[in-house]
């Protein structure tokens, strides 16, 4: 996380000779506010994600979509998924997923949603399928007007606080995942800080 936040305050100072100043000041006040949403986030969401964590104990197949900056998240939600809990956990780009890997989708598969707020309609229709196929699917999205119509197109909806920039909603979405990976390790009777099998490569 805090590697990611450097790049993105790096990319901003780069970015002062070629952006509007008053527009890469807006993205500079959300970025620096991040941490104080974080911090909301932890301490929101962690019991929800627990009950919902222990509601999925014994599902062994999900599936993370996410386009845009968060492809990158359903990417590495997945990976915190395998490392802890030992189950097959993929990330796709949303719309590659239905050309080929969405006829895996079934009611064993749990079906895990990036939603920002400007896609909301594309992901409604997706959803809706998913579930037709009899998978459960649960929404990560912020805290906005409409967010309510989400919780009639899936089984659960967990909602970050909205207010940074979309290039840079990566860092609040994959705090749920965190926790779902954590507490699901948990209840699944495993060490999420002690991972079978791995060792640290990076020296």
């Amino acid at each position: 996380m805090t590697q990611l936040a450097s790049i993105f305050l790096l990319s901003v100072e780069l970015a002062r000779e070629t952006v509007d100043l008053e527009e890469l000041a807006r993205i500079g006040d959300g970025l620096y506010g991040a941490s104080q949403r974080l911090k909301q986030s932890l301490q929101s969401l962690n019991s929800r994600i627990q009950d919902v964590a222990e509601e999925y104990r014994d599902t062994n197949l999900l599936f993370l979509l996410g386009s845009g900056p968060n492809y990158a998240t359903a990417l590495e939600g997945a990976l915190k998924l395998k490392e802890t809990c030992t189950i097959y956990a993929e990330g796709f780009a949303t719309r590659e997923f239905l050309h080929g890997p969405m006829r895996l989708v079934d009611e064993r598969a749990l079906v895990v949603m990036m939603v920002p707020p400007d896609e909301v309609d594309n992901y409604l229709s997706v959803s809706s399928g998913l579930r037709n196929f009899g998978a459960p699917v649960i929404m990560i999205s912020e805290e906005w007007e409409g967010s309510a119509a989400l919780s009639d197109s899936s089984d659960e909806v967990i909602l970050v606080p909205a207010g940074l920039p979309k290039v840079f909603s990566p860092i609040l979405y994959i705090i749920p995942l965190q926790l779902f990976a954590y507490h699901s390790a948990v209840c699944r009777g495993l060490n999420p800080d002690r991972p079978e099998k791995l060792a640290k490569v990076v020296k």
